[in-house]
């Protein structure tokens, strides 16, 4: 299973949007996964059941042979509850999916 880093830091806040956010693949091995034949990267965020939290999130690549690239939430479209949540990245290529594990997340109330 591809392994996710989100490069700064594990907690959001709610209502938080705009931002840039970090993530890198790794592989089984802990090498940088090259996702240069993969479209571009869908982030996903559930709750600890697996129900979706948000509608999916299109990311950007920012060094794609590499597996490193950048999300952001939007106006419409960001975290509203606290709690534990689950953030993933799904990645497509010839009609095949493979995502990477779900990590946790913190989501704090926005002070």
């Amino acid at each position: 299973m591809l392994k996710l880093v989100l490069t700064q830091g594990y907690v959001f806040n709610t209502g938080d949007y705009g931002r840039a956010h970090q993530f890198k693949i790794f592989d089984e091995g802990e090498a940088a996964f090259d996702a240069t034949s993969y479209s571009l990267p869908i982030v996903k965020v559930s709750d600890p059941d697996g129900n979706t939290v948000i509608s999916p999130l299109t990311g950007a690549w920012t060094a794609q042979n590499q597996g490193a690239g950048t999300f952001a939430f939007t106006r419409e479209n960001h975290l509203g509850s606290a709690g534990p949540h689950y953030i993933e990245v799904q990645l497509e290529k010839s009609g095949t999916v493979t995502s990477t594990e779900r990590r946790r997340i913190t989501v704090l109330a926005s002070p």
